[in-house]
């Protein structure tokens, strides 16, 4: 009924926490696919100890490729009739896919989100995301605005259940840091029905060595970012029926744009120019026309960007020069 993938990379004070939670699920009817990827730890060893003992665990090695190559290795074994991803350092309520595959079949839906708890390793909840009062049915178009606009329904990857058939010909972006928000409207926009569940199962645990939060990092995770939300609204600008939330879009680009040419100005050496040069031009393809509703600092960042590259390069120099 369901394939579960997981990819694992270096978790080995976390895996076992992760594997027992999936594997003790009150729903059995599943394939369990961990995806090696490449790690240098224990982590193998772990994966191994565990598929002596379960049936349902299918174990992949591959060199390390990220995130998304995992993924996507999983994915091409994958034989189940709907996928569900883990990440190795999260672990999952008990009553998950159980409560969760039932909503699915009862509705007919096509993918079914859940809310998640953020927790410290030892389960400490820091906060409670992405639940709703009561349980909602969305229609496919009505849940990919919503997740295009991070308005509800979030681009996670793991706190949610997909009808397999829904990766024909969608592949998670290889290299990509938050490569969730690249791909999942992707898989909504070719939803029919998406049910948003009033109760929060995932565990995701707050980590201080997760990429997003290595030195040196940070201008990767801004630069990577942008893409996938330019890519965004791209797809909103190509498809009519989604024109109500242009703006939302645009303003979202706009914004990380610039925050990403304020950056380079503050720190010329840190991001390449190359990138720099191909970010003007896409933030000039940003098409405003004057009854777009986005903040007046960014259409007049984008006026003077547009009409002058260099004059709106040097304004920026001295205004960062003398604040």
């Amino acid at each position: 009924m369901l394939s579960i993938i997981v990819p694992v990379y270096n978790v080995e004070i976390y895996l076992s926490k992760c594997l027992d939670s999936i594997l003790n699920q009150t729903f059995s009817d599943f394939e369990l696919i961990l995806v090696n990827d490449g790690s240098t730890d224990s982590s193998r060893d772990i994966c191994s100890r565990y598929l002596q003992k379960d049936s349902r665990i299918i174990l992949l090695d591959k060199e390390n490729g990220g995130l998304s190559s995992a993924r996507n290795y999983g994915l091409s074994v994958a034989s189940g009739k709907y996928i569900a991803f883990v990440d190795s350092d999260d672990w999952i309520d008990l009553e998950m896919y159980e409560s969760m595959i039932n909503s699915l079949e009862e509705t007919d839906t096509d993918i079914i989100v859940c809310g998640h708890k953020v927790v410290n390793f030892d389960g400490t909840i820091i906060d409670v995301i992405n639940t709703t009062k009561e349980s909602v049915i969305y229609t496919g178009l009505e849940a990919t605005k919503l997740i295009l606009k991070d308005e509800k329904i979030f681009s996670f990857a793991w706190d949610k259940i997909y009808r397999r058939k829904l990766f024909k010909n969608i592949t998670y972006p290889i290299g990509r840091i938050y490569e969730d928000t690249a791909t999942t409207y992707k898989l909504f926009n070719k939803a029919n029905k998406v049910f948003h569940l009033n109760k929060a199962y995932y565990y995701y645990v707050r980590r201080n060595d997760s990429i997003c939060h290595i030195p040196g990092k940070e201008i990767l995770r801004m630069q990577h970012n942008f893409l996938s939300f330019y890519e965004r609204y791209q797809f909103v600008m190509n498809h009519n029926e989604y024109q109500d939330i242009s703006d939302n879009c645009k303003e979202k680009v706009l914004k990380m744009g610039f925050n990403l040419i304020h950056y380079h100005i503050r720190t010329p050496k840190i991001v390449d120019e190359e990138f720099i040069q191909d970010l003007f031009n896409k933030l000039k393809e940003v098409k405003l026309d004057n009854n777009s509703f986005i903040s007046k600092k960014y259409r007049i960042e984008h006026f003077l960007l547009s009409n002058s590259q260099i004059l709106y390069y040097k304004f920026l120099q001295l205004f960062f020069y003398f604040k």
